[in-house]
C-alpha cells in the first residue's frame, strides 16, 4: 500500500484523512441511494408537505427543485462511481428523458437556471459530455434559450428595477452564467450573450445623478413588512439575488472572451462598491444581506446582524464574486479581501455565530464549501485548505443515515421545523454534489448552476 493510500489523498493540494474521505464517499453514495426510491422520496416530501408552512415545491422539470437537478446527480454519480457507471449513466437518461417529457405538457415558458430553460440546458449540456448523443438535444435546447432571450420583456423599460430580473436564480446572472460556457455559440446564442451583458452592464451604470441603479425598487417587493423597513428601496448584497451574481457572471463572461462595452468598467464599479460596503466587526471584515437606502439612495446601516455562511447572502457568497472579478481583471486588492471576507466569516461560524444551521446548498454549509474550494483553488491560500476539511466534517456531522435522505433542510421563517427535501437547490442531490466535489475537484462545470465556477 502507498503512503498517499495509507494516510489519506492529495486533492487539489488538499490533503485529505483517509477515514474523513470513506466517510465522505459513505455520506454521498447513501444519499444518491436514498434520492433513487422514489418511494422513500415520495414519502419525505410527502411528510414535509404536511410540516410546511409554505407551498412545498418537489417534481416537474426545474434544475433546482426537480428532475433535472437529478439527472445532473446521476451524471456525477457515473463519475464518481466507475464501477456503476453504465448503470448511472441509464438513470441519467432516464430522467432527463422523464425531464424533457414534461416540457410537453407544461412548456418552459421562462429562461431562468433555477426553474427555466437555462437550467435544463446546463443539465443535459454536462451530461452531453460523457454521453454525446445528448449533444443535439443540448443544441435545441440552447435554441430555445436564445429565442426566450431575444423575445423577453426588456427588464430595463420598466420603472425601478425588479431584482428578479438581473438575479441568479431566474433572472440575466444565471443565464448569462450558463450561455458563456457554450462552445462555438451560433449567431442566435452569441446575440443571447451580447444582450444579457449589455443588460447587466446597464444594470452597473449609475444613474446620471450617481444614483445606484441596482437599489431594489419598492413595487416590486414580495415580503410582507419591505415597505415599511425599506420605503425608499434597498441595496442586496447576495449571490442568490443581489448585486454579486451580475459581478459573478459578468467577470465570468469576460473570462471566457466574451467583452462588451462598457463591461470591464462595470465590473470594476461594483467590485469596488462592495468593497467599500463591507463593515467591520469583532470578527473582521463582513458584509450584511441588505441595506436600506434613504430618498436620495445612499445606503443607512443595515437592520440585521451581519454574517450568514450561506451561498445565497454573507461573505462566502461576495468572496466568490469579488474572486472572479479579481481573476477577470487581476485585480490584487479584490482577491485579499475574498480571501479576508471568507476567513472572517469561518471566525464567526466557529465562535457559534454564524447563523446556519443545515448542510444544503443555498442555506447551508455545501455552498460555502465549494466556495472554499475555490479560494484554495485559485489563491493557494493554505489556511483555505483548512477550511475545506472543516467544512466537510462539519457536513457531515449534519448527515444521519436515520433520517429519510440523510439530510435536512431548514424551514425558512420556522428553523425549528426541518424539511426533507431531494432538491439540487435546497435538499439533498446539492450535498451529494458538494461531497463529491470535495473527493473529485476536477469535475466542477456543474457549479456554474450557482455561478460559483
Amino acid at each position: 500500500m502507498s503512503s498517499k493510500a495509507a494516510t489519506g489523498e492529495a486533492i487539489a493540494g488538499i490533503e485529505i484523512p483517509a477515514g474523513l474521505r470513506g466517510a465522505t464517499e459513505e455520506a454521498a453514495e447513501v444519499i444518491l441511494r436514498r434520492l433513487m426510491d422514489r418511494e422513500v422520496v415520495a414519502d419525505a416530501v410527502r411528510e414535509s408537505v404536511r410540516r410546511a408552512d409554505f407551498p412545498y415545491q418537489w417534481g416537474g422539470v426545474p434544475l433546482y427543485g426537480g428532475h433535472t437537478g437529478q439527472a445532473l446527480v446521476c451524471d456525477q454519480a457515473a463519475r464518481a462511481l466507475p464501477g456503476e457507471a453504465e448503470h448511472w449513466r441509464e438513470a441519467t437518461r432516464a430522467w432527463l428523458r422523464e425531464a424533457v417529457a414534461g416540457t410537453r405538457d407544461k412548456p418552459l415558458d421562462e429562461p431562468g437556471i433555477g426553474y427555466g430553460t437555462a437550467g435544463l440546458a446546463l443539465a443535459v449540456s454536462q451530461c452531453a459530455v460523457e454521453q454525446p448523443g445528448f449533444r443535439k438535444t443540448a443544441n435545441r435546447i440552447d435554441a430555445r434559450l436564445a429565442e426566450q432571450v431575444a423575445n423577453r420583456p426588456d427588464p430595463r423599460r420598466f420603472g425601478g428595477v425588479n431584482r428578479g430580473a438581473f438575479d441568479a436564480i431566474q433572472g440575466s446572472a444565471g443565464i448569462l452564467g450558463y450561455l458563456v460556457t457554450v462552445e462555438e455559440p451560433d449567431p442566435a446564442v452569441t446575440a443571447a450573450i451580447d444582450g444579457l451583458i449589455d443588460d447587466l452592464i446597464w444594470l452597473c451604470t449609475p444613474e446620471p445623478d450617481g444614483r445606484r441603479r441596482w437599489i431594489a425598487a419598492p413595487e416590486y417587493y414580495v415580503i410582507p413588512g419591505d415597505h415599511d423597513r425599506f420605503p425608499h428601496g434597498y441595496l442586496d448584497l447576495g449571490l442568490a439575488h443581489g448585486i454579486c451574481g451580475p459581478l459573478a457572471t459578468l467577470s465570468m463572461a469576460w473570462s471566457a472572451g466574451h467583452r462588451r462595452p462598457g463591461q470591464r468598467e462595470a465590473i470594476h464599479r461594483t467590485a469596488d462598491d462592495l468593497v467599500r460596503l463591507s463593515i467591520a466587526d469583532e470578527w473582521g471584515r463582513n458584509w450584511a444581506r441588505l441595506y436600506g437606502v434613504d430618498a436620495s439612495g445612499v445606503p443607512d446601516r443595515p437592520l440585521e446582524p451581519l454574517g450568514r455562511t450561506a451561498w445565497c447572502y454573507g461573505a462566502p457568497g461576495v468572496s466568490s464574486a469579488l474572486l472572479d472579478a479579481a481573476d477577470a481583471l487581476g485585480n490584487d486588492d479584490w482577491r485579499e479581501v475574498a480571501v479576508d471576507g471568507f476567513h472572517t466569516e469561518m471566525r464567526r461560524l466557529r465562535d457559534g455565530s454564524g447563523h446556519i444551521d443545515a448542510a444544503t446548498l443555498c442555506h447551508g454549509l455545501s455552498g460555502p464549501l465549494l466556495i472554499a474550494q475555490k479560494i484554495a483553488d485559485r489563491t493557494g491560500d493554505e489556511a483555505m485548505r483548512g477550511v475545506v476539511l472543516e467544512l466537510v466534517e462539519r457536513i457531515l456531522g449534519y448527515c444521519d443515515f436515520d433520517l429519510p435522505l440523510v439530510v435536512q433542510e431548514i424551514h425558512i421563517g420556522a428553523p425549528g421545523i426541518r424539511l426533507d427535501s431531494p432538491g439540487l437547490l435546497d435538499g439533498a442531490a446539492g450535498v451529494a454534489l458538494a461531497l463529491w466535489s470535495t473527493l473529485r475537484p476536477q469535475e466542477t462545470a456543474w457549479q456554474r448552476a450557482l455561478l460559483i465556477r
